[in-house]
């Protein structure tokens, strides 16, 4: 049995952080529908519906990074889910749910097709600029992915609890 090349050992630590990440998600997104995902548990908490497209909008930086292309969104998101995208009540203020669901789950697999694709010396080279503060090489970028996702999940999580629903992971 041969020894794991570091290459496959840094994308196999990204996808597994970037699985948890997503299941936990999915999860809490289980059985939310109509006005559920544009309920907030608190004065300015996020709902379900932002947190769905602000997640697609996060995978689909990462992926731009590298491809500008593979980083498009639908007109509307950037402004909807970008940062500092103020968070409407009212799911008639964002693009459909079923486009925001499939971009959720596109720009997932562009994340992970990207990552895939990338050698060695890619995932080692330094970022600078903006990206820098979101990890120090692309290696690191899954887990930032991962850990903002589990911060959104734990929102939901409470969207769950404010309307009566089981806690799902």
């Amino acid at each position: 049995m041969s020894t794991p090349s570091l290459r496959d050992e840094l994308i196999a630590s990204g996808l597994a952080s970037l699985k948890l990440a997503r299941d936990t998600t999915n999860a809490m997104l289980d059985g939310l529908e109509g006005d559920q995902l544009t309920h907030r548990a608190c004065t300015g908490g996020q709902h379900a519906l932002h947190i769905l497209g602000h997640l697609a909008f996060s995978d689909a930086m990462t992926v731009g990074l590298d491809d500008e292309a593979a980083g498009t969104l639908p007109d509307g998101f950037k402004d909807a889910f970008g940062m500092g995208a103020v968070i409407k009540d009212t799911a008639a203020d964002y693009p459909p749910v079923d486009v925001i669901r499939a971009q959720f789950t596109q720009k997932r697999e562009a994340v992970i097709a990207w990552l895939e694709g990338l050698d060695e010396q890619s995932l080692l080279a330094p970022l600078d600029g903006p990206w820098a503060e979101f990890g120090r090489n692309r290696a690191h970028l899954p887990h930032t992915l991962a850990w903002h996702e589990g911060t959104h999940s734990g929102q939901l999580s409470q969207v769950r609890r404010s309307l009566g629903l089981a806690h799902k992971f």
